[in-house]
């Protein structure tokens, strides 16, 4: 678990990462769609990633926002996505999630 803000931002990078390489094999195994592409390549251009989930078939993208983002930015961006016809809402985890707990 990251103890600073700089290994925060470091995981955050991985998990950037993974969330990219996630919805590129999604892509490739054809479960995404060209609607759910255009959404993650309008959040590309504002540096955030994004991938297919829901249930099924999906539906639905999730965007990782990391903390050090400008307000403004991510305002630009729901706008953007906006005159596209995608609607966009910001959500909070509400826990930790999963951890690896050691003695």
């Amino acid at each position: 678990m990251a103890q600073n803000p700089l290994q925060v931002l470091q995981q955050i990078s991985v998990l950037q990462t993974l969330m990219d390489m996630n919805q590129g094999l999604l892509m490739s195994l054809g479960v995404s769609h060209e609607t759910l592409d255009a959404i993650v390549a309008i959040l590309k251009k504002f540096d955030l990633h994004a991938k297919l989930t829901g249930a099924g078939m999906g539906g639905y993208a999730i965007c990782l926002v990391p903390p050090n983002i400008h307000k403004s930015k991510i305002e630009t961006c729901m706008q953007e996505l906006k005159i596209y016809g995608f609607e966009s809402n910001i959500c909070t985890i509400g826990c930790p999630g999963v951890r690896i707990q050691t003695k």
